[in-house]
């Protein structure tokens, strides 16, 4: 059963692009084929990979190992998925796998219950294990116990299933082409993206990030589902009318998009946007799954780089402690966010946006005071008279932060360092002011 070992061969590649330098930090290259398709890691942090040709790549104490899941056979491994036992379960064109210590366990439809074969993505909840078929819908399984779902006996959109994630809730939202359905114990709701957000719709990769919104990389753009509204967000126009076929937004507000065929987009928590083009020195062109773990993201295509981390670092030209994704001026070490503005002499040395921004700001004919500006826990909004607040932060790139209503400050202590809108409105006159805030912790 066992193949053989990789012993640990660690390369890594620099891309410089307008500043910005992207490190790829890359395992075993030189796999360009069979493709990677999927990857996971359990608590431990053991690494396992899966393969056009039916192998399992494993990954402990620096190590990598190889595992044949069904000697004599080349049939694709699509989908990993690591149980609450640290029980690892593959689904593959043959059936389904299991590789626990080592030892593999093949089901196939004759000697268990599995509806069938040709399994792609597998997901786990607690004692419950989802998976997809390519051509037969969905299937749960409860122990030993297997519930198929099809096009005919549910709200499935087809039995042609592209992706299923999972949220910390256990709803399941799995994808068919445009066709999305979200599952809730018994409540199935399906949306038909195209009549949503117009023709090819067609989901390649689901995402579900640290808040638990849902993000949805499709054949012509992005679409976020945002778990605190319950609304969808069509947000094509922001990320471009591209293919994605992978997608991940990290903790650190961070969002990560495979185009395929193209390279990689990369955007930063304060709105900069980068792309770094597919080629053979080592970039992916087709990037099918990124893996964010333990302040490592990491990804696998199938051009050089097999399984990759990735960094994104910022250049600090003048040494001032402050990097230039958020120093306005990174030639001089006297401009930064925490620089001490002088009044009137035309440099923005506090990186605000203004020469000794007046903190002060005129809305319905009354004077409101925001400070402190930096701010590096909680910023407070001060009204000469009494006045019917909202308060909307946004990010640098438009995106809306947070919204509260009747409150005079904001807990910025949650949020990244960076340039921040905000625009306070008031409720009874519609009137509103936006001012240049900068959280530096």
């Amino acid at each position: 059963m066992k193949k053989g070992i990789i012993t640990l061969f660690a390369w890594s590649i620099t891309l410089h692009l307008s500043g910005q330098i992207l490190n790829l930090h890359t395992d075993f290259p030189g796999i360009t084929w069979p493709f990677l398709w999927d990857m996971e890691q359990d608590t431990a942090g053991n690494l396992y990979v899966c393969s056009e040709q039916g192998i399992l790549y494993f990954k402990k104490n620096q190590v990598w190992e190889t595992y044949d899941l069904n000697p004599g056979s080349v049939e694709n491994a699509w989908g990993i998925a690591v149980d609450e036992n640290d029980v690892v379960w593959i689904g593959g064109a043959d059936g389904l796998y299991t590789f626990n210590a080592g030892q593999i366990a093949h089901f196939t439809t004759s000697n268990s219950q599995l509806p069938a074969h040709e399994l792609r993505t597998v997901r786990a909840y607690q004692d419950q294990l989802w998976m997809t078929f390519f051509g037969n819908g969905l299937a749960k399984k409860t122990g030993d116990t297997y519930t198929h779902y099809t096009a005919a006996n549910s709200t499935l959109g087809s039995d042609y299933l592209t992706d299923l994630e999972i949220q910390a809730d256990g709803t399941v939202i799995a994808a068919a082409d445009e066709a999305v359905t979200f599952i809730s114990g018994n409540t199935w709701v399906s949306y038909d993206f195209d009549d949503l957000f117009g023709p090819e719709t067609w989901v390649y990769d689901i995402y579900i990030d640290h808040l638990q919104d849902i993000w949805f990389g499709t054949r012509t753009g992005v679409i976020k589902f945002n778990n605190t509204t319950k609304q969808f967000e069509n947000l094509k126009a922001t990320y471009g009318n591209k293919k994605y076929s992978a997608i991940i937004y990290t903790p650190k507000n961070e969002l990560w998009l495979g185009e395929l065929f193209e390279g990689l987009h990369y955007y930063d928590q304060i709105g900069n946007q980068y792309f770094f083009d597919g080629n053979l020195s080592g970039i992916p062109s087709q990037v099918f799954d990124f893996l964010y773990y333990n302040d490592t993201l990491r990804v696998i295509g199938n051009i050089d780089a097999t399984v990759t981390g990735l960094t994104i670092t910022f250049p600090d030209s003048d040494n001032d402690g402050f990097a230039a994704d958020t120093d306005c001026d990174d030639s001089n070490p006297n401009i930064n966010p925490a620089a001490q503005e002088i009044a009137n002499n035309g440099i923005d040395e506090n990186c605000d946006g203004n020469d000794l921004l007046s903190a002060t700001y005129q809305l319905a004919e009354t004077a409101i005071n925001v400070f402190p500006n930096p701010v590096s826990d909680i910023l407070s909004v001060r009204a000469a008279n009494l006045l019917d607040l909202e308060l909307t932060l946004y990010r640098a790139s438009g995106q809306v932060v947070h919204r509260v209503r009747q409150t005079n400050s904001l807990d910025m202590r949650d949020f990244p360092n960076g340039v921040y809108w905000l625009e306070m409105r008031d409720l009874n006159t519609n009137q509103r002011t936006v001012g240049k805030i900068v959280l530096c912790k």
